[in-house]
């Protein structure tokens, strides 16, 4: 019996500590994809003054330039997102890392609610 139960107990511990480096690694990426994400913000922001400051020529250059500084800031954003959607996920996924139970009552504290999608 005390056989099983340290068994049980091992794995239980093992499949913690995988979770934990599993919700670890994902916050790392999350963290790396933001930080993408706002160095594409600020080259489409640097891109966008540069199109409004030219004329002529170069005007059509600038706004290629521009545009495809969009498309890389936009996929940086859907990087970020699909992150964001992973962490939530592992906090969410059997119960969450982050809900312990009440000291006392026995019951785990609500998980705080996603945002609603906006169109």
């Amino acid at each position: 019996m005390f056989h099983k139960l340290a068994n049980t107990t091992a794995r239980r511990l093992r499949r913690q500590r995988f979770s934990q480096a599993r919700y670890e690694g994902a916050v790392d990426r999350l963290v790396a994809a933001y930080v993408d994400w706002r160095e594409e913000f600020i080259a489409a922001r640097d891109a966008y003054s540069r199109y409004d400051a030219t004329r002529g020529q170069e005007h059509r250059h600038a706004f290629a330039a521009y545009f495809a500084a969009l498309d890389r800031e936009e996929r940086a954003a859907a990087e970020y997102a699909a992150c964001v959607e992973q962490v939530c996920a592992l906090v969410s996924a059997d119960g969450g890392l982050l809900v312990t139970a009440r000291a006392g009552t026995g019951s785990a504290p609500a998980l705080p609610r996603r945002p609603k999608e906006r169109l």
